[in-house]
């Protein structure tokens, strides 16, 4: 399969670019059929920037060259990736309350596991697998991540901690040693209870993991790994919708990866966490 996602890290990197950068993003944005057969110098000359620009572009995007960032561009133009969504709108019929909410989840899964690193995941499972303990924090609709994180550590046999509140996982993170792993959740990267709790974490010594949107934020400038999701949330919402099941399908995976690489200790451990707790299922 022809690797993807330079659309969707455009998109997700844009609000966080320079002025220069930013130009070349909106115009590949808008024309990313044309922009897969420019060179960087008709690229610069098009989007009205410079090709010292169109370097660091690609460059800050994470690409290993400009030849990378257009095969990635045209499998998303392939793959018709979406743009615009609207969550609140007067009128809509119950059908098309369910078709929006379909495409943007489906939307979401499908963006993020383009966005999904191999190298990052496995780094994941490496020091989650040999951690004394691990901690889970997010607040608002990351914290419901990050129980679910612990949910499921907890299942196959790990020593987890779980925080949805400051003062808990502050408190926590200063116990942690280099060990331990600390995840966070945070789609904007930018939350500061979050920042500051992993910047406790990081003076002990602790790994770090974030869930996090893709870009240059203050979370990833500190963490070790980062596993990047795709959710771009309306500005008028209910609440983070999109950026919750981005989060979970990012720690299904990681989840999976890690029971599929340790399968016989983990698959015993799931087997004794499932004979505890079938007593008290119903039976027809």
């Amino acid at each position: 399969m022809v690797p993807s996602g330079g659309l969707i890290r455009l998109r997700e990197a844009l609000p966080r670019l320079s002025d220069s950068e930013a130009r070349i993003a909106e115009f590949i944005i808008q024309n990313p059929s044309e922009f897969v057969h420019l060179t960087i110098q008709e690229l610069a000359s098009r989007s009205q920037s410079s090709p010292a620009a169109a370097v660091r572009l690609w460059k800050s995007l994470g690409f290993t060259g400009y030849q990378e960032f257009k095969i990635r561009v045209a499998s998303d133009v392939q793959s018709n990736v979406a743009e615009e969504y609207s969550e609140l709108k007067v009128g809509s019929s119950f059908a098309s309350v369910l078709r929006s909410v379909e495409e943007r989840h489906l939307q979401s899964i499908q963006n993020t596991l383009r966005l999904l690193d191999e190298s990052a995941v496995a780094e994941a499972v490496r020091v989650i697998h040999r951690a004394s303990k691990v901690m889970a924090y997010g607040i608002g609709a990351s914290g419901v991540v990050a129980e679910d994180l612990a949910q499921k550590l907890t299942r196959i046999g790990f020593p987890v901690y779980e925080a949805a509140d400051f003062h808990k996982a502050a408190v926590l993170a200063s116990h942690l040693n280099d060990q331990d792993v600390l995840v966070l959740l945070s789609h904007s990267g930018a939350t500061s209870e979050v920042v500051e709790v992993a910047e406790i974490a990081k003076r002990k010594g602790a790994h770090l993991i974030a869930v996090t949107c893709f870009g240059d934020t203050p979370l990833s400038r500190i963490v070790d790994t980062k596993l990047y999701v795709s959710a771009v949330e309306p500005e008028v919402r209910l609440g983070a919708t999109t950026s919750r099941m981005a989060a979970l399908t990012v720690i299904d995976v990681l989840l999976v990866s890690l029971a599929n690489q340790f399968r016989e200790e983990i698959y015993e451990a799931l087997e004794v966490t499932r004979n505890v707790v079938k007593s008290h299922k119903f039976r027809n």
